[in-house]
């Protein structure tokens, strides 16, 4: 019964998901283009280097978001 109201539970608060799903696109578009101008217009290859891993950081934050979008909305 613990598990179905938890179910349930996490169904209604399910609709916040996109949200967040959009502010960390946002920080992954974000953090490419600054990592992309700190590599090609100012040549700082490390501080490029810190963009591109919370990049990828952040792109696997989304796909985990959307995993568990879909799997609460098709469950």
């Amino acid at each position: 019964m613990e598990r179905q109201s938890a179910l349930r539970f996490n169904r209604q608060m399910g609709h916040y998901l996109p949200v967040y799903l959009r502010r960390w696109i946002a920080v992954v578009v974000g953090s490419c283009a600054l990592g992309a101008s700190f590599e090609k217009a100012l040549s700082l290859n490390y501080a490029a280097s810190a963009f591109f891993c919370l990049t990828c950081i952040s792109l696997v934050v989304a796909v985990i978001i959307v995993r568990l979008w879909l799997g609460l909305k098709y469950q």
